[in-house]
Parts: C-alpha cells; sequence; structure tokens
C-alpha cells in the first residue's frame, strides 16, 4: 500500500510539475523558480516549488497532512515527461538561512523520504557529478 501511494504521489508531482511549468516553455533556463502550494484529495496538502535548465524540470513537494502531521518530501527530474536518470538529493533544514543537512536521501531521477517533520525545509537538487548542480528554492513541511 505505501508504494503504490509513493506511485500516486510521483504522478502527481509529475502533473504539478508539468502544469507550474507550461507557462515557462520559451523562458530562458535561468528563469526564477516557480513555487505554489495547495489540496492533495483525500486529506493532504503539498507545498512545491519547480526549476527547469537543459538537464529538464526539476520538482521538490512536501506532503502533510492539516493538524501538523507531515508525511513526506520528495524530489523528482523530469525532461520530456519521462524521468531523468540523473543524481538528485534532499536537503533538508529547520532555517534555510542558518545552514542545512546535505543530502538527507539520494537516488537517481527520484527520491522522497518519510523522515520529516511539520515545519522542515526541504530543497530538491540535482547533479550531472562533475560539478554541474541545479537546485530548487526552498519547501516547506506544512
Amino acid at each position: 500500500m505505501k508504494t503504490e501511494k509513493r506511485h500516486v504521489r510521483t504522478a502527481v508531482a509529475a502533473a504539478v510539475l508539468g502544469a507550474a511549468l507550461s507557462g515557462l516553455a520559451a523562458t530562458p533556463a535561468s528563469a526564477e523558480a516557480t513555487c505554489g502550494n495547495g489540496p492533495f484529495p483525500p486529506d493532504q496538502h503539498i507545498n512545491w516549488c519547480n526549476a527547469e535548465n537543459g538537464w529538464g524540470k526539476l520538482s521538490t513537494t512536501t506532503f502533510w497532512k492539516p493538524g501538523g502531521n507531515p508525511v513526506e518530501a520528495q524530489v523528482i527530474l523530469l525532461k520530456d515527461g519521462a524521468k531523468v536518470p540523473m543524481t538528485v538529493y534532499l536537503d533538508r533544514s529547520n532555517n534555510p538561512g542558518a545552514g542545512h543537512d546535505p543530502r538527507v536521501v539520494v537516488d537517481r531521477g527520484f527520491v522522497g523520504t518519510n523522515a520529516v517533520s511539520y515545519g522542515q525545509f526541504y530543497r530538491g537538487c540535482a547533479t550531472d557529478d562533475r560539478g554541474g548542480i541545479m537546485c530548487t528554492e526552498w519547501v516547506r513541511v506544512g
């Protein structure tokens, strides 16, 4: 069941990413990140931030339930609707201006964690493993 829910959330993150960036198709790769939030039926909420460059579209998403119950943080890198098998990771912080825990989870193309706390911030990043890096803005849980 947990795996099934993660696949559903991954599909939603991909849909959110596509919808949020659809207006940026003609925007240069240096465009600022787009961020937003909203309900995630049946009983959750999401916050997200997206960034884009030649590698594809990167999306960091956090999920939580009303009342301050955290659910998950995740990052996905897509190009032309397909997951890009580059290294992606999540950074975590209680206060992004005061430092952060780097690379709390790492994988290829998509990674998520349920070890989140309400009020924490997550930032998704992608790297070409040769020094190139792209990150979203920080996304708060809650």
